[in-house]
């Protein structure tokens, strides 16, 4: 005969000593989301009803996709302005809107490199920066310490980490980061991992 064990019930947050670990729900195939967006002529789901869902912040469908992870992604940009210090990001795709103005918001605060996506713009002049270039040229029309840091066609910086200093030494990191994108935050199971000075 089969043994069945029981175990205490738990709840889990992201803690986990000097490491805070947070997760995003980023899967649409589900029912749930099917049920929840507007049908198109088909009868099947309406995809820019996803895609104007996920670019919303405060859209119910947005905030299920991306669960914990929007804490873990603002979170040492939300400590910089709160407690001073500043943040050191190196990024390769910018183009949450949400995202965007917490980054203008730090002000002199924030020091970027900001890559390329490897995409071309609509102009096809090879510069591989469509995904960036709103972002991009709003940071720099703000003054804001960015550098350009432009791959060759055919390669990508992939850097995806967030610095947190205050005093002269790095407090903490967020790496693994989701991209700063809406699609990505929103539609693919992905991490960020902050750890702590110290670990």
């Amino acid at each position: 005969s089969s043994r069945v064990m029981r175990t205490n019930s738990v709840t889990l947050d992201s803690k986990r000593g000097k490491c805070s670990v947070f997760f995003n729900r980023g899967i649409i195939s589900t029912q749930a989301i099917a049920r929840s967006l507007p049908k198109g002529k088909s009868g099947l789901p309406n995809a820019s009803g996803l895609q104007a869902a996920i670019k919303d912040p405060s859209n119910p469908i947005r905030k299920r996709l991306v669960g914990d992870l929007e804490d873990g992604v603002l979170m040492l940009l939300n400590r910089a302005q709160k407690d001073g210090g500043a943040c050191y990001c190196a990024l390769y795709e910018l183009s949450d809107t949400d995202l965007i103005k917490h980054l203008k918001d730090l002000g002199s605060k924030l020091h970027v490199v900001l890559s390329n996506a490897g995409e071309d713009t609509e102009e096809g002049s090879g510069d591989g920066d469509s995904t960036n270039q709103g972002a991009r040229s709003d940071l720099h029309a703000l003054e804001l310490d960015v550098t350009d840091r432009m791959m060759n066609k055919g390669h990508i910086g992939h850097n995806k980490f967030v610095v947190y200093v205050k005093g002269d030494e790095a407090q903490a990191v967020s790496n693994r980061l989701a991209t700063f994108t809406h699609a990505i935050r929103s539609t693919k199971a992905t991490t960020a991992i902050r750890t702590k000075r110290g670990f």
